[in-house]
């Protein structure tokens, strides 16, 4: 199993299972040591948006980077992103989109209005 890491200059690197010979737990979380030196797991917003971005994740609110992959819906009015996923009691994802990132996804599915009804339904 590959796992994205950082390495010690901050840089993406993948790693696998087998190639860890030591895992030292940190104040600052676990440091993996290879015989190509020590790695850890992206931590804040910055750095998860970072690495993550290239599969196409999107940092739409300092809360939330979001799997656009998995978008359906944005809704200009409550800024408010959709995803085709639920979570198991049956509620639909979805998560707040700022202000400064609004119009990174006006580009997004346009829907029919009855689509549209029933997200405004199930958001609530």
């Amino acid at each position: 199993m590959k796992m994205l890491m950082l390495n010690e200059q901050g840089k993406s690197s993948f790693i696998t299972m087998d190639e860890i010979c030591l895992i030292i737990p940190t104040k600052n979380g676990p440091e993996f040591v290879t015989e190509q030196g020590k790695f850890r797991f992206p931590q804040t917003a910055s750095q998860l948006n970072t690495q993550f971005e290239r599969f196409g994740y999107l940092q739409v609110d300092r809360n939330a980077i979001v799997n656009l992959n998995k978008a359906t819906y944005y809704d200009p009015e409550d800024r408010k992103i959709y995803l085709d996923a639920e979570l198991s009691d049956g509620q639909k994802l979805w998560a707040t989109v700022s202000a400064a990132n609004a119009s990174k996804l006006k580009y997004l599915i346009r829907e029919s209005n009855e689509t549209f009804a029933e997200y405004k339904a199930i958001a609530g």
